[in-house]
């Protein structure tokens, strides 16, 4: 209640809750630069082969919650999804894309 009188008034836009980024779309966006000769459509049916043999598909759920919970709270020009892959995915024991097409091929 004191805080309030210290604090001038902010006004808050609504935002509302988007959808979840979607698993295959983050994976895509890790490990899209295994084909970087093709172009994005070509790629995604050979990267489609290796989501669907993919082991690690619990992690990339919680990739993708944390990923939407930064998107909506900071809007998606600031939440640049590439970058977020880059920086997060070493970190969850999901194999690097240069060892990737080796350990499970």
């Amino acid at each position: 209640q004191q805080l309030r009188q210290h604090v001038p008034h902010i006004a808050q836009k609504t935002v509302l809750s988007k959808k979840s980024l979607n698993l295959w779309m983050a994976f895509r966006s890790f490990y899209q630069s295994l084909f970087p000769h093709l172009q994005q459509k070509e790629a995604s049916i050979y990267l489609t082969t290796l989501w669907k043999s993919d082991p690690f598909k619990a992690k990339w759920t919680i990739i993708g919650a944390a990923y939407s919970k930064i998107r909506n709270a900071v809007g998606k020009p600031r939440a640049l999804l590439g970058r977020y892959v880059k920086i997060t995915i070493p970190q969850t024991g999901i194999v690097a894309v240069e060892e990737y097409i080796d350990g499970f091929n």
